[in-house]
């Protein structure tokens, strides 16, 4: 996380000020939604405001789980960034099976320890599905992958 909108000028910028105010965020129905936006512009539109890192399991050899590209001050500023209650280990948490990528968690597993009430992730929930308008998924060429595992595509728009 950083705060190069400081940098950047956002907060004086012209034409992000107009694009705030064409919406009329003081005036509902965004006053009344989003009753933050009516003093978007007075509240450091510029920095990351009220960015939350909570709950979270990082599984991690090395380094930092997130990392503030900011002055000092704003680092440990906590209306811009706030970390609570993470498990940050380097060894396996309680996967089912981590070599077979499932990342499921087995009912015993160590973050339910650190973290009460963490939430399982539904796995099977995530990406593509099956629906009325999708009858049936893309194959691993279609999207891009070689059907082959271990073997690179050459796919370039990963990791940047």
């Amino acid at each position: 996380m950083d705060d190069r909108g400081a940098a950047r000028g956002y907060a004086t910028n012209s034409k992000l000020i107009k694009a705030v105010m064409d919406t009329h965020p003081t005036k509902p129905p965004l006053s009344v939604r989003f009753p933050l936006m009516t003093n978007l512009l007075a509240s450091h539109p510029e920095l990351p405001q009220r960015t939350k890192f909570e709950r979270n399991l990082i599984v991690m050899t090395s380094g930092e789980p997130f990392a503030l590209k900011m002055s000092k001050p704003r680092q440990t500023d906590t209306n811009l960034f706030f970390a609570k209650d993470n498990f940050v280990t380097v060894m396996d948490p309680g996967f089912v099976d981590a070599k077979k990528n499932n990342f499921n968690l087995r009912s015993d597993a160590v973050v339910f320890q650190h973290i009460p009430g963490f939430q399982r992730i539904p796995f099977e929930k995530i990406g593509l599905q099956v629906d009325e308008y999708r009858r049936t998924l893309p194959s691993a060429v279609e999207i891009g992958r070689n059907a082959e595992p271990g073997k690179k595509t050459g796919d370039k728009n990963f990791g940047t």
